[in-house]
């Protein structure tokens, strides 16, 4: 309890962003790494008198063993007192902010959100986006209150939006708000991996970290080489990492796994102690070499990109992190019965670290074009484009598009034969965004967004993408905050009216399914998950991602059963719908302004990114002419 609340201490230290500020982060990073005193005792000492004064004479007797001046000694305990008054306003600034009330909450962050609205008007965008009464929203505000379990979709909705920390409306250990969801036991979780890095290698990345984060170097060095003028040129290490509102770093947790990868590799591959890894390895052009050949034969290219690229920077050969610190002087035994290299004079490792430095370059340009060179092969292969459908890539576009009305058809056969619930609105799902892109190709980013409204809104006007049912027809509209290409005049918004027999019938029958089913209507989405995963619960909205990953699935094995003559189907790629409907309608028409109509965009964005210009066709055409 104690280490998170000094890591979330030290968060709102590090938000001042000012010299000061720096100042007291060196003061804690050096009393807790330096030092080796854990943040339990840190935080005791900071509201505590006693455990303070004791705490202020161990770093006087700390910094006296390094020979520090008595200024520089002065000017720590200083800070440490600045620390201690800090620590107290913070924890009433906590107090402080449990006291409000959920509607009080709720407002501060609406009001933020809709800076130009009145507080009426915000209570009213607050209740259609929500779903939550106003006088209930009024109740809250003034008397306080516990939302109860129909609340909570609506309040999680709210803190989505305004994108605050998860349960701040919500408070997950009250009795009237609905659990956090419960996973299904039937996923089955990866292995954990075993772990390589012992406690002197943490207390080394910690130090790496605290770096690349908060651009706070060691503040007692144990620096390769004990040269004043090495000490004294500024540090670098390529880009900042920042941190996310809630204070996680996936930068960082992404270099320490690919690190932990690294070492574990060397520890089976080249059998080398777990006791001996020390962060020079990643200075050892032996070792990065069998590592990158490694990667290579497996082709884990974004494997081998997520350590390089940090590496690159950190071992500058001058000013870079790891070549002061973490000099290779220690020789490694490899499997290959080779000795690598290691460095006493500063000569011979500035000349080491300058070849290491082009190397890493080297790798990561080589690395970048072998994914390139895989992206077009799948690109060849049609991964990312629909022309597997025909029998011949040159047969008429049209017999493509008649295809993709049989897989419709296929698709809901697959779901009448379900006997499961979950799998049936899963494909049914799945169907009809196929059904309505062809109508209204938009990009998957509003699909998954999509609400369905049960009724239709006041005046037409929504602030999310939506669809509904009228009496004849069904309506979906897109307003232009959720349009990627914004700068244009062209698309103020999408609006479409399908009117289609077909369609409509097979979004009445997915109505009817969810009505049949409380959860699909949780989240009031169009498109929601059927069942647990690791990160969303069942009925909860689709991800990006996840959501094309589930259409290439199902897309690809109806297609397989309809077309087993045509082998190696991949499924359908969402976005490259797009980029079919573009192109059906221009080998139609030829008119990029109708392409742009369709796809409810610029003709600008079309021309660049959608069209094909194919100069054999031109010239044929130019030859008709007789130009």
């Amino acid at each position: 309890m104690g280490n998170r609340q000094y890591e979330q201490f030290k968060l709102y230290v590090g938000t001042h962003d000012n010299t000061t500020a720096k100042n007291l982060l060196s003061t804690l990073s050096l009393v807790h790494h330096d030092m080796m005193i854990s943040g339990d005792m840190i935080i005791e000492a900071l509201s505590k008198r006693q455990a303070c004064l004791r705490l202020r004479g161990m770093l006087r007797e700390h910094l006296e063993s390094y020979h520090f001046s008595e200024s520089s000694i002065s000017t720590y305990t200083s800070r440490l007192n600045q620390l201690c008054d800090l620590y107290l306003q913070w924890v009433a600034l906590k107090q402080e902010k449990r006291k409000l009330t959920l509607g009080r909450k709720i407002m501060h962050h609406a009001m933020k959100y809709w800076p130009n609205c009145s507080k009426g008007e915000v209570q009213q965008q607050i209740s259609t986006l929500a779903n939550i009464p106003v006088g209930t929203l009024k109740r809250w505000y003034s008397h306080g209150g516990v939302p109860r379990m129909i609340h909570a979709a609506g309040l999680l909705k709210l803190e989505r939006l305004f994108d605050v920390a998860q349960g701040t409306f919500v408070q997950p250990d009250s009795q009237k708000v609905s659990k956090a969801p419960t996973y299904s036991t039937q996923l089955r979780k990866k292995p954990p991996l075993y772990c390589v890095l012992t406690a002197h290698v943490r207390a080394q990345l910690v130090t790496l970290c605290a770096f690349k984060i908060n651009l706070i170097s060691p503040p007692i060095s144990a620096a390769s080489f004990e040269l004043s003028r090495r000490e004294a040129l500024p540090l670098v290490g390529a880009g900042r990492w920042t941190s996310t509102p809630d204070g996680v770093n996936n930068s960082a947790l992404t270099f320490t796994r690919s690190i932990e990868r690294y070492f574990r590799w060397i520890v089976e591959k080249q059998h080398v102690p777990a006791e001996q890894l020390d962060l020079s390895l990643l200075n050892c052009v032996e070792m990065l070499e069998g590592y990158v050949h490694h990667c290579y034969e497996s082709e884990k290219f974004s494997t081998l990109l997520t350590l390089l690229t940090p590496l690159y920077g950190l071992c500058e050969p001058h000013t870079g992190f790891l070549t002061r610190f973490h000099a290779c002087k220690v020789s490694w035994e490899m499997l290959s019965e080779e000795q690598t290299e290691s460095f006493h004079e500063l000569v011979q490792w500035q000349g080491q670290a300058t070849y290491l430095h082009q190397q890493v370059g080297a790798w990561i340009r080589d690395i970048k074009h072998q994914k390139k060179q895989k992206h077009q092969i799948m690109n060849n292969h049609g991964r990312r484009n629909i022309h597997w459908l025909l029998d011949n890539v040159d047969t008429d576009i049209s017999l493509c598009m008649e295809d993709m009305r049989c897989l419709i058809n296929g698709l809901v056969s697959e779901s009448d034969g379900c006997n499961n619930a979950a799998n049936k609105l899963l494909i049914l799902q799945i169907s009809c965004w196929l059904m309505l892109s062809i109508k209204v190709p938009l990009r998957i980013s509003n699909w998954c967004a999509m609400q369905w409204l049960e009724r239709p809104p006041v005046n037409k006007s929504v602030q999310v993408p939506s669809l509904w049912r009228s009496a004849a027809a069904y309506h979906v509209k897109v307003p232009r905050s959720w349009l990627k290409n914004r700068r244009s005049d062209e698309v103020v918004m999408i609006e479409a009216t399908i009117t289609d027999h077909s369609t409509i019938e097979l979004l009445d029958r997915l109505g009817q399914l969810r009505s049949q089913l409380r959860w699909p209507r949780s989240s009031g989405a169009l498109f929601v998950q059927c069942r647990d995963s690791q990160c969303q619960s069942k009925g909860s909205p689709y991800k990006r991602t996840a959501f094309a990953k589930v259409i290439q699935c199902w897309t690809g094995k109806v297609a397989s059963k309809l077309w087993p003559e045509r082998g190696g189907v991949h499924g359908i790629n969402p976005h490259a719908l797009r980029h079919f409907m573009a192109t059906y309608v221009l080998s139609k028409t030829g008119d990029y302004g109708l392409a742009a109509t369709k796809l409810m965009d610029s003709v600008a964005v079309v021309i660049k990114v959608y069209g094909k210009n194919d100069h054999e066709s031109n010239q044929e055409k130019l030859s008709k002419l007789g130009l």
